[in-house]
């Protein structure tokens, strides 16, 4: 019986374990508004890759063309006013496509104000000028002019991961 118990008692604990995705800067993920809780198993099966951007929960999540979990991670994204352009700063809430990607060095043209140079690495573009990009500045609130801020490790395993094409959601504030 003891044998029986310990046995299932283990196979549990590897099933669930293959069963999570943990962001790749998992260590970094520690804000207490950053809750794997909040982040579904499985979505409806769309036949094609989904990136999720939650600000209400500051993460991100990659679900397979089969609708499961196949990573989340914490992200930051517009915050509500931006005193350098005196307006909203948000991340436009809908549903896009990334129709471009650049690389590691990838830097912006536009802010900081008046002439650029924040850095965005493997930045991917998916509406107007906004983007899903690397940051280290990962301040725990919405911080940027409306790009979705990940880190860096997580940026590059996305680029390598989504296509052109791969919906992004953003949802509501």
């Amino acid at each position: 019986m003891k044998k029986t118990l310990s046995v299932l008692v283990k196979m549990s604990l590897f099933l669930s374990a293959s069963s999570l995705a943990i962001p790749l800067d998992a260590a970094q993920s520690k804000h207490p508004k950053h809750h794997k809780s909040s982040v579904s198993a499985s979505i409806p099966a769309e036949g094609r890759k989904v990136f999720i951007f939650n600000p209400r929960s500051l993460n991100w999540s990659i679900y397979g063309a089969n609708g499961k979990l196949v990573r989340s991670g914490k992200a930051v994204g517009g915050k509500g006013y931006c005193p350098d352009v005196k307006r909203a700063c948000r991340t436009p809430v809908g549903a896009y496509a990334i129709y471009h990607k650049e690389g590691p060095h990838f830097i912006s043209s536009k802010y900081p104000l008046p002439r650029g140079g924040a850095s965005m690495p493997w930045a991917m573009f998916f509406y107007k000028g906004f983007a899903i990009h690397g940051s280290n500045e990962m301040p725990g609130h919405h911080a940027s002019h409306g790009c979705i801020r990940v880190y860096p490790n997580d940026a590059r395993w996305m680029s390598g991961t989504l296509p052109v094409g791969t919906k992004v959601v953003v949802k509501s504030y």
